[in-house]
């Protein structure tokens, strides 16, 4: 790939792409042989278990790095072979011995070889008479402060590409077990051996695999020093909170009048806020890197402020206009350097402000659909992605959409490649394995069809077992390839809604009870006839993935009949299936709540880094069923889907002035209503309200216990329309219509000055901008007033919202609204201490529990309010 950022790049005269690896054609062809000697066809390395060569590695090389190169040789010729070749430092070698020489060597340098033009994880492999030669450079960048080394093993990867071209050796997944080495007797190489592997993109960083050799083969080189990432936004590093959210209140962002560091969203129009931006990126270059993130923070909340807004009305815009200041005022400073300006969230689509950036940006982009790139083909820019292939914990890419991503990714000159999820422990490697495998490959090599690259995994992988393999994974990725239709497409789908954006649809779709068979019985069978340990270690990794993503579709599909027929079977059938993935659970986990399980070879097991309590949801989130609590359903007599709306009534009281006190008469009477986790699952305290109406509003009143108390020293105000549910608060949801089609939302704190409203479809008209959403602007007449009382640890709280704000006529007796009230709970920081629930800040609570989305907005749950 040509691009304009070749930083450190070899140059190659004219090339081809042949087997993954760029051929060079004319410069040093034939060198050190006799004009006019002809050459062997091939080289004999060893035969019969014997070999005259020698692995020989420089004198003066890293020896560390360079070491890792020659003993994975010395390892594959010797399970190629039977023979085990000496590796010696080049000052020992015996003159006329025949070797195979790495990194530059001075044999290398006699040879006339072009020592100087590589660099970085560019490698030559030369055959010179009976010599070879592996060449790559080898050491650590100038990075200053780097807590782990950012190194180029240029020699390693040679090794890599050598050994796969000329050996057939494959490295399919991480772990010795990975690995495979057919055995060749006598083992020889072409004598015709000349050719330049050069990095086809500036970067691929991210995540990679922990084994270091799979990482280089599948061309994954963790660190550059061309790009620093931040991991995707700078805003959190350049002016932290915790640094500057006391001290500083005015570098963040304004939010319903009050100046708010949480989610450390800034205000960029602050000159001191773009000084220390500036003074970030500055750091990062000067520690040494090339180019450096500018990035706005994730879900990212625009300051309100008048400065701000006079900026552009339009938040993203806004952004573009900033950044592309500051990314002037870099130049200046630091000519040279490469600003990365984020395409994401309001920056998504490019600037409309402005048609040209200075010639030191270059843009992240994270949508890269065919739309996306034809959009910044009208601006002067570099462009590099940022991409979300493997997010979640089970498969979801297929090896066609990777190839084509690639391809796509090469089309339209794309600089770099920042991986999100994919590589890591956590994934399932088994099954999506042969999609990480052509990810690798394509990245070196675009021309390969993704079938052939199946094609070669599972022979490699699966030797005696690879045709029922092929029929399984070929099963698998034909379903997985729709999802490409809808997120990140690599074709254009005209703006088509993700129809498998939920985990159920997803898991219904991609993994139907028919498909599952199918893939089940090719498991059985592949596993049947394997013989190999190393295939049976991995069809073992293989199934125990599958029956995870088995277990997982099956209760999603049973789910789905539950609901068609919601009766007490079935929900006996759905919690029989919850058991059976329980009972999976325990198998691997144990009692102790970590992975009880490993396998052989060092192959991964995504069990192994991920807790008991994360494997419970799977990665899913609170969704139904796997929030219910069986028992507890089955207790109260409840089918979830099927039971009638809850139903209270509101009195008509004397009109009074809300003061947060619950102990005057016009509450007397009225009994409370009690809130119960959204989802019927457990609560940690108790939480409840009353109402009541008089001629001109509706009151509530509640009360909210709390058994830990360090929220209270958390709590501040928000202002109005600020975060307010982004801590402890209440939430009233209104449907003064009755109709479950639009609904009005008041949250407030248990502290003054701290609320938030907006109404929900009140706006009908398709082409209005708000249609569908939410009116944030909209602001209700409506008061109230909260109350703590730390010596009983609780708080409460009279509100009072008038008829008139919510736009309907004053109630009458006989009328019927529907409404929820809910609660978040924010029993400590980070979800620790005794009652509180791991890895959750909040605990959500409603009236009219919600056991399908969990969501206070789903007004088809909303319980029935009449009024007496």
């Amino acid at each position: 790939m040509t691009s304009k950022m070749d930083i450190g790049r070899v140059k190659a005269t004219p090339r081809c792409v042949c087997n993954g690896i760029v051929s060079v054609l004319s410069v040093w062809l034939g060198c050190g042989l006799a004009q006019g000697a002809e050459l062997p066809k091939r080289i004999e390395i060893a035969s019969g278990g014997q070999s005259a060569y020698a692995i020989v590695v420089p004198d003066n090389a890293d020896q560390g790095r360079i070491m890792q190169a020659a003993n994975l040789l010395q390892s594959v010729i010797l399970e190629a072979s039977g023979a085990k070749l000496s590796i010696i430092k080049e000052s020992a070698a015996p003159a006329g011995a025949p070797a195979i020489y790495l990194g530059k060597s001075q044999a290398a340098a006699k040879a006339s070889l072009p020592l100087d033009t590589i660099k970085d994880w560019n490698y030559l492999l030369k055959g010179v008479g009976k010599d070879v030669f592996i060449v790559g450079d080898d050491g650590v960048y100038d990075i200053k402060d780097a807590t782990v080394p950012v190194e180029h093993i240029g020699t390693l990867k040679g090794v890599i590409a050598f050994v796969e071209g000329q050996f057939g050796v494959r490295f399919l997944l991480p772990g010795e077990f990975g690995r495979r080495v057919p055995k060749a007797d006598p083992l020889s190489i072409d004598a015709k051996l000349n050719s330049l592997g050069e990095q086809r993109f500036t970067y691929v960083i991210g995540r990679a695999p922990n084994d270091r050799v799979n990482g280089v083969a599948m061309n994954l080189f963790k660190n550059t020093p061309k790009f620093y990432a931040y991991g995707g936004h700078s805003y959190y590093s350049a002016v932290p909170e915790k640094e500057y959210g006391k001290t500083h209140p005015e570098y963040f962002a304004l939010r319903g009048g009050l100046r708010t560091s949480t989610g450390n969203h800034l205000c960029i129009s602050n000159p001191e806020v773009q000084e220390l931006i500036l003074k970030e990126l500055e750091k990062v270059f000067d520690r040494g890197y090339l180019m450096a993130l500018l990035g706005q923070t994730d879900g990212y909340a625009a300051c309100q402020c008048d400065t701000c807004v006079a900026i552009h009305p339009d938040e993203g815009e806004r952004l573009w206009i900033v950044h592309r200041k500051l990314a002037e005022a870099m130049n200046k400073r630091r000519p040279g350097k490469k600003v990365v300006l984020l395409s994401y969230g309001p920056t998504v689509s490019p600037p409309t402000s402005f048609k040209t950036f200075p010639d030191n940006v270059v843009i992240q982009m994270c949508d890269y659909s065919p739309k996306a790139f034809e959009q910044w083909t009208l601006f002067n820019v570099d462009k590099t992605v940022y991409i979300y292939n493997w997010v979640g914990n089970g498969p979801v890419r297929s090896p066609r959409y990777v190839v084509d991503q690639i391809r796509s990714f090469v089309k339209n000159r794309v600089a770099g490649i920042y991986l999100c999820g994919g590589f890591r422990p956590l994934q399932c490697y088994g099954l999506n394995g042969p999609a990480f495998y052509a990810f690798g490959k394509a990245l070196e090599n675009p021309g390969r069809e993704s079938r052939d690259v199946l094609d070669e995994y599972v022979n490699s992988l699966f030797g005696e077992a690879a045709v029922p393999m092929r029929a399984f994974y070929r099963a698998m990725y034909e379903r997985l390839d729709t999802v490409s239709l809808f997120n990140h497409p690599n074709i254009d789908n005209g703006g088509v809604a993700n129809t498998l954006a939920t985990p159920e649809d997803f898991y219904c779709h991609c993994f139907p009870a028919k498909l599952l068979n199918d893939m089940g019985l090719n498991l059985s069978r592949a596993i049947g006839m394997a013989k190999d340990e190393r295939v049976k270690a991995a069809l073992q990794m293989v199934e125990m993935e599958f029956k995870y993503v088995n277990a997982v579709a099956s209760i999603f599909q049973v789910y789905r009949a539950y609901r068609v027929n919601p009766c007490p079977a079935s929900l006996d059938l759905l919690a029989g299936k919850m058991s059976e993935r329980q009972a999976l659970l325990d198998d691997v986990y144990g009692g102790t709540g970590k992975c009880a399980r490993s396998l052989p070879g060092g192959l991964p097991l995504f069990y192994a880094n991920m807790s008991r309590d994360e494997a419970v949801m799977n990665g899913l989130g609170n969704c139904p069923p796997f929030n219910w609590d069986f028992a507890l359903l089955k207790e109260k007599g409840v089918l979830p889907g099927a039971t009638k709306p809850k139903r209270l009534e509101a009195a008509k009281v004397g009109a009074f002035t809300p003061d947060g006190a619950l102990d005057k008469p016009v509450w007397k009477d009225i009994p409370f209503q009690e809130l119960g986790e959204v989802g019927m699952g457990k609560t940690l305290n108790v939480s409840r309200f009353k109402v009541a109406y008089d001629d001109e509003a509706f009151y509530v009143a509640v009360e909210c216990e709390y058994s830990v108390t360090d929220w209270l020293d958390r709590l501040k105000p928000m202002g109005r329309d600020g975060n307010a549910w982004a801590q402890e608060c209440m939430e009233i949801l209104l449907d003064p219509y009755g109709e479950r089609e639009r609904h009005c939302q008041f949250v407030f704190n248990p502290i003054p000055g701290s609320t938030y409203d907006a109404r929900h479809h009140y706006i009908d008209d398709p082409l209005h901008p708000l249609f569908g959403k939410r009116e944030v602007s909209w602001n209700g007449d409506w008061e109230y007033v909260a109350v703590i009382d730390k010596e009983k640890k609780r708080w409460t709280g009279e509100v009072r919202i008038p008829f008139k704000t919510l736009g309907v006529e004053p109630a009458k007796p006989g009328a019927m609204w529907t409404m929820n009230i809910a609660r978040s709970e924010w029993p400590t920081p980070r979800g620790e201490g005794k009652g509180a629930k791991k890895g959750s800040e909040m605990i959500y609570s409603t009236w009219s529990p919600n056991l399908e989305g969990r969501s206070f907005h789903d007004r088809a749950s909303y319980g029935e309010v009449v009024f007496k």
